[in-house]
This record gives structure tokens, C-alpha cells and sequence, in this order.
């Protein structure tokens, strides 16, 4: 009887996706020192699967987080593709953006 495993190509011909760290604040919480968020790209796949970990993570008085915002200008972030690693990030529910002190 033949192997009927699929065959799988070796752990070292896949790609590696290297994780992204981030410091965290809450959008107008001056007491709030930052939390710092690891993004695995692996794990979280879409934008909205990542905005429903930080929800449960982050635990805003608003509830969920909606929006996520550069901490200078209040640049609104809408994907992935825009975080850079170490890099600072504001995140809100659905009010308009506060800049930090």
C-alpha cells in the first residue's frame, strides 16, 4: 500500500514572516504608560482580525477598537501593510482622535 500522506515542502523553504512589535497607547489617556503589542502576521491575517485582538487586549472604556492613529499628526492607520516595527500607534473606538503630551 502506497503512502497516502500529502507531502509537505520543508520548514526551511517557507517563508519567514518576521513579527512586528508596537508601543500602544490609548487614545486620551494621559496615565495609560503604553503596552507593547507583538503583531504576528501569521496569526492575524486580516486588519479586523487584528483590531478584535487589540480589543480584547487593550480593553478601552469605549469598548472595542475602531481606529488606529499615528501618535503625531492623528494619521489614520487602515492596514497592515502601514505598521512598521517599533514604531508607536493610538488606538480609539469610535471618537476622534486626541494627540498625546
Amino acid at each position: 500500500m502506497e503512502d497516502q500522506r500529502t507531502q509537505l515542502p520543508p520548514i526551511w523553504k517557507k517563508p519567514l514572516q518576521k513579527a512586528i512589535h508596537l508601543r500602544v497607547y490609548r487614545n486620551g489617556d494621559e496615565n495609560f504608560p503604553g503596552a507593547v503589542v507583538t503583531l504576528n502576521r501569521s496569526r492575524q491575517k486580516t486588519f479586523e482580525s487584528w483590531l478584535k485582538d487589540l480589543s480584547t487586549y487593550m480593553k478601552l472604556r469605549s469598548g472595542a477598537v475602531w481606529r488606529v492613529f499615528t501618535p503625531i499628526n492623528g494619521h489614520r492607520v487602515d492596514d497592515l501593510e502601514s505598521l512598521e516595527d517599533g514604531k508607536c500607534i493610538v488606538v480609539a473606538g469610535q471618537e476622534k482622535f486626541k494627540p498625546l503630551r
